[in-house]
């Protein structure tokens, strides 16, 4: 059904379409959701290749972290952090490092080096999505899920602060689950 819809799109507007693009990015997610992350990456490599040709350089930077996020589930760590560093240099430079896009952007970056045990550059970046988080949006599961790496990382060193980053990660758990 959505391999059709491209195929059509594709006929009836080209192959470097962006309206192409956003049905690849749109299957993408679909694939996303599902787990199939192999086919997300292969739609998203193609929708940038799309974009690539085109002034359009937010929905570009857009599908290269969905791409990351993906790159990240398959075990292609090496690609994430790339797809995922040319992000952060993209927000930085038309956001600044201060903003919630950046922020988003250093979050799932810095799981994807923790969970590679590249914990000093997994440390930074988490501890800065923390740091913007708390000023604007201090209740969300990624907020949680940060809080509660960094309690893993810092309970090899520092005892004190990983007990209080899990019982920060909790108290926020539980008021998500009180909203439901």
């Amino acid at each position: 059904c959505f391999t059709e819809a491209i195929r059509i799109r594709r006929l009836l507007l080209g192959e470097r379409a962006i309206e192409v693009a956003e049905a690849l990015v749109h299957v993408g997610r679909v694939c996303q959701r599902k787990g199939d992350h192999f086919d997300a990456i292969s739609h998203f490599k193609d929708a940038i290749g799309i974009y690539d040709n085109t002034n359009d350089v937010v929905s570009k930077y857009g599908v290269k972290r969905l791409l990351g996020v993906s790159q990240i589930a398959s075990g292609s760590y090496e690609d994430a952090f790339t797809s995922l560093e040319e992000c952060l240099c993209f927000q930085e430079s038309v956001d600044s490092s201060e903003s919630t896009e950046w922020a988003n952007v250093a979050y799932d970056l810095g799981m994807a080096k923790a969970k590679e045990g590249l914990i000093d550059d997994a440390v930074e970046l988490l501890e800065k999505y923390v740091y913007l988080k708390k000023q604007r949006d201090n209740d969300s599961s990624s907020m949680s899920h940060a809080l509660f790496q960094l309690g893993l990382i810092y309970s090899k060193t520092d005892v004190d602060r990983a007990l209080t980053l899990f019982e920060d990660s909790l108290a926020i758990r539980r008021g998500l689950e009180d909203n439901e």
